[in-house]
């Protein structure tokens, strides 16, 4: 690739910083509007009378702010006294640019008949210290403490977020005052709850967690092993991006505070700003270095490297002067270099992708999520979108996404590489061919054998790397995606609180694509073994009648196409082959024909010989084009059934490569009546 012309980048860095000016200050910015006095009570129905099970406080939230962190609840319960009390709008409570002060908050509550011992969830992790005081009238009826400088055993509710139990007396107006002195950004989603509800919110977030972390460890082990076996530096840039991810999330999200947080106090609460700092850091440095080695930019384009590498000085410049002026200005520094970083690396892969460079694409896809996180996330900061798992956490799942594609976006580029040096080496051996020729009678003859053959122990040395690569990724795979299958079950699953008909429905969607990925996988794995020699026919002697009597046991898939099933197999026929590998063979034809059939269509399975199995349909057919390459795994040749029903395009190369082994034959026609004929044979003695 030639160097990168100058004038054509900076109009891509004007466009992602003006993005960062306008988008950045509007999501830091604190709610507006003033009120001089208290709203009128919120009425707390009994969760029995209209069901719900939390009631959101954010628009009956009124703040303060208390920059000397001295006043009294005596002093802010009087306005005469010069306290101006400001009043929120919308759920969310966002005072992102007032770092390391004191906030006081306050509502006014009236319980109903029926609504007993309630939670004020704050729906954050990030106090330092944090009081509640229930006044009834002049008199203050209880007082609770919690926050990360407050001992686990001291603190008002067993968790790291601070939750607040309130008895609330039916019928009788209360005052409900909060004094935060917070650690940095201070981010509020009050509300009420039912301590059973918020139980399983804690799980909720227990588990959604676990899976992140889960999947995060997973993927740094299975890289790491994997830049160890290909001895490439990628892999170790990747490592450190995704360790810094993790880091920064599990802190962000509270996870990661029971294990950091081993002695409660002010120094390890500023001690969590730091590692955040620090992460964050991490992230745009080890991320814009991964990207340099990814498109190999000192080579490709090293106008372009020479600014990179200057903005990779600011940071580190950045990083360290944060250090000698404090958590806050360290805080603000990160949120202003982690985010143009993250633009100018998507803008930078979008550049190589316009520019043809095929290893781009898994990398922009990989960004694609992670700049979507973001959105959610700061969409939900300020209320345009409702504050929950799934869009507080969106930071969450878009990295996990980023890091699984970036681990493909790494393989893609290995496999360009490996085709690159195969393309040599062939070329290579056509050089050597014509040298023999040349010299097939002289002296030179055997010398030129010598070097045919070393070269095809390279080829062959290059296939065999290729083979245990695609069973690596193929097995490896599997992990990642279990856990995303577990976690879109659980959240489709989820009855407390149920989801909305719309993220329930995306949850099944994820599901269904991810059960189709596994069965890919599975299948790939399996015709990989299958080419390698791994897997040897066990020849037993079998009814072929009995086993489509098998697999016409998965007949709903037809009932519920309407469609009939047939078997004229000859009683008393006897064959001999692998017969887990043979009722995979039939399992896909009798599928694959169900998959192209109209209600009404029929599906017969017979045997026109004693050595030839049919499975004939009446359904659509296959369109002529598609049939040379059919069998073919690196050709698509997969089209959506009559309703609709995807596939992943490695059965029938499987089937075929199974009936390979066996020394059969597998071929298709046309049904004269509309439809397809799919038939093989098996050799007419076992097979050795």
């Amino acid at each position: 690739m030639n160097a990168l012309p100058l004038k054509q980048i900076i109009p891509w860095a004007l466009v992602l910083g003006g993005f960062t000016a306008v988008v950045f200050p509007a999501w830091a910015a604190p709610p507006t509007g003033l009120t001089p006095s208290f709203q009128s009570p919120y009425v707390i129905p009994a969760a029995s009378k209209d069901g719900r099970s939390h009631w959101p406080l954010g628009g009956q939230t009124q703040y303060l702010a208390d920059p000397t962190g001295k006043l009294t609840l005596e002093e802010v319960r009087h306005p005469s006294r010069g306290v101006l009390w400001q009043t929120n709008n919308a759920d969310t409570l966002n005072l992102g640019g007032e770092k390391n002060t004191v906030h006081w908050f306050r509502w006014n509550l009236r319980p109903s008949e029926g609504a007993g011992t309630l939670l004020l969830d704050t729906g954050t992790v990030w106090m330092a210290q944090a009081q509640v005081y229930l006044l009834d009238g002049d008199r203050v009826m209880k007082t609770q403490h919690t926050g990360m400088d407050v001992p686990r055993n001291r603190r008002a509710y067993p968790d790291d977020r601070a939750v607040f139990p309130l008895e609330l007396p039916p019928g009788k107006p209360l005052q409900v005052y909060l004094r935060v002195q917070s650690v940095f950004a201070l981010l509020l989603i009050p509300r009420l709850v039912d301590p059973t509800t918020l139980h399983g919110d804690l799980t909720l977030r227990a588990m959604t967690s676990g899976a992140y972390m889960g999947l995060i460890g997973v993927m740094l082990v299975y890289n790491l092993i994997l830049g160890l076996f290909l001895r490439d530096r990628k892999y170790w840039w990747y490592v450190g991006y995704s360790l810094a991810f993790g880091i920064c999330g599990s802190v962000m999200s509270g996870a990661g505070h029971g294990v950091l947080l081993t002695h409660p106090g002010p120094a390890q609460s500023q001690g969590l700003g730091w590692v955040l700092v620090v992460s964050g850091f991490s992230i745009a440095l080890l991320g814009l270095q991964f990207s340099r080695e990814f498109f190999e930019i000192p080579q490709n384009a090293p106008r372009l490297n020479r600014w990179l590498t200057l903005w990779q000085v600011l940071g580190v410049l950045g990083l360290a002067a944060s250090a000698g002026l404090g958590l806050g200005v360290g805080l603000f520094a990160t949120d202003m270099f982690l985010l143009p970083t993250q633009l100018l690396i998507f803008g930078v892969a979008v550049w190589f992708w316009l520019q043809k460079a095929r290893a781009a694409r898994y990398f922009v896809i990989a960004q694609v999520p992670e700049l979507l996180g973001v959105v959610v996330v700061v969409l939900a900061y300020v209320g345009q979108l409702p504050p929950n798992t799934l869009t507080l956490r969106g930071l969450e799942w878009g990295s996990a996404l980023e890091i699984i594609l970036f681990s493909l976006a790494l393989a893609d580029r290995y496999t360009l590489i490996r085709q690159e040096k195969e393309a040599a080496l062939q070329s290579a051996l056509t050089h050597e061919s014509l040298a023999v020729k040349r010299l097939q009678e002289n002296k030179e003859l055997r010398r030129v054998n010598l070097m045919a053959e070393k070269a095809r122990e390279k080829a062959e040395s290059a296939t065999a790397l290729k083979d245990k690569f695609v069973s690596l990724v193929a097995h490896d795979m599997r992990s990642p995606f279990s856990s995303i299958l577990v976690f879109a079950q659980t959240l489709e699953e989820s009855q407390d609180p149920p989801l909305p008909p719309h993220q329930r429905e995306l949850a099944a969607g994820i599901l269904t694509r991810g059960r189709q990925v596994v069965l890919m996988v599975d299948e790939l794995l399996t015709l990989n073994r299958l080419q390698t020699g791994k897997i040897t026919p066990e020849v037993m002697p079998f009814s072929p009648r009995m086993m489509v009597d098998e697999v016409f046991l998965l007949k709903h898939l037809a009932d519920e196409k309407g469609i009939r099933l047939e078997n004229r197999v000859a009683d008393g026929l006897v064959w001999h082959g692998d017969q887990r590998l043979l009722y995979q063979v039939i399992q896909n034809l009798v599928t694959n024909a169900i998959k192209f059939c109209r209600p009404g269509d029929t599906v017969t399975v017979f045997s026109p010989d004693d050595q030839t199995l049919s499975v004939r349909d009446t359904g659509v057919g296959i369109e002529p084009a598609f049939l040379p390459n059919l069998f073919n795994p690196e050709v698509k040749t997969t089209t959506p059934g009559t309703t609709g029903e995807p596939g992943t395009g490695m059965g029938l190369p499987l089937c075929h490569e199974i009936i390979a082994v066996h020394k059969g034959r597998l071929w298709v026609e046309p049904n004269p009546g509309g439809g397809s004929v799919f038939s093989f044979t098996l050799p007419p003695t076992p097979t050795t």
